[in-house]
């Protein structure tokens, strides 16, 4: 296990990056009015970026991944040539949580296993195969559920700088949600019955990771003296500590926000596809 850190090189690379990607540079950094906040709310901030930013690197490796294995399945040109600014983006979002991280105070200890930094496709597959199975963990599960979350989260914002961050995020990552239906529009009829019944399996896998890390981190599900070490940590509050001025929600909203993304923005495109999860079997958890 390895300390999450990122930094930057300077010079030449920086100079590149900062013409590819300006609006870095552009947010009103510097205007986060930390005397506003108590200690313990400052405290759970620094968590909950810090999580925000190891999350965006892992899905900078997932995307990498998955733009691989679109190169080896022959995927059309201008799908790969999508996908392969997605990395980029993601690595901008690890930046922008690591400049908000350190107008918070810096970022707290996070160690992470680097041989484990995203999903790994069937290695007895075919490679349109795996290219299925990454796009579908990584596109049409994990990002097309995370745009409508991170857009409830944008609108609850108020200050400007939190707000100017995920505002980036969202304009970013709404094509990553679309992406995978384009993939699977481009190849279904490839594949077989028993195939697709692996897909929908696949889904499901990835569906039910999901839906048990939100409960999981639901703070009103866990004994009081475990509310801090896990939900507020992930971002949830279920009182009115001023916490959601940076950059978070009310239990209740974040709930209700994530299972109905899951169901319009997962599991209805899925279907349409003919790969619900749900002929698979029932997904626990969510109404």
């Amino acid at each position: 296990m390895e300390v999450f850190e990122v930094g930057l090189i300077g010079g030449p690379a920086e100079r590149w990056y900062r013409k590819a990607r300006p609006e870095v540079e552009a947010m009103p950094w510097g205007t986060l009015p930390m005397a506003d906040f108590a200690p313990d709310v400052v405290a759970r901030a620094r968590r909950v970026w810090t999580m925000a930013a190891f999350q965006e690197y892992r899905t900078g490796a997932a995307c990498t991944r998955a733009l691989q294995h679109l190169f080896a399945c022959g995927a059309p040109v201008d799908l790969i040539a999508l996908c392969s600014r997605f990395p980029l983006d993601e690595v901008v979002h690890v930046e922008l949580a690591a400049r908000l991280l350190q107008e918070l105070g810096g970022a707290v200890e996070l160690r992470f296993d680097p041989e484990r930094l995203g999903p790994e496709p069937s290695p007895d597959r075919d490679p349109l195969m795996r290219a299925a199975e990454l796009m579908m963990r990584v596109f049409c599960v994990g990002e097309a559920v995370s745009i409508p979350i991170l857009r409830a989260s944008w609108q609850h914002a108020e200050l400007p700088l939190i707000r100017d961050v995920l505002a980036r995020i969202v304009k970013d990552e709404a094509v990553h949600g679309e992406v995978g239906a384009w993939f699977f529009g481009w190849c279904i009829d490839a594949f077989d019955g028993d195939e697709r019944a692996h897909l929908r399996a696949v889904a499901h896998d990835e569906v039910g990771k999901l839906v048990r890390s939100w409960e999981r981190f639901r703070p009103s599900a866990r004994p009081e003296r475990e509310v801090d070490l896990h939900g507020e940590a992930f971002g949830l509050t279920t009182g009115d500590s001023g916490a959601g001025r940076l950059g978070w929600m009310p239990e209740s909203i974040y709930f209700s926000t994530a299972h109905a993304a899951l169901e319009s923005a997962v599991l209805q495109p899925l279907a349409a596809l003919g790969l619900d999860p749900r002929e698979h079997a029932s997904i626990p958890e969510h109404p």
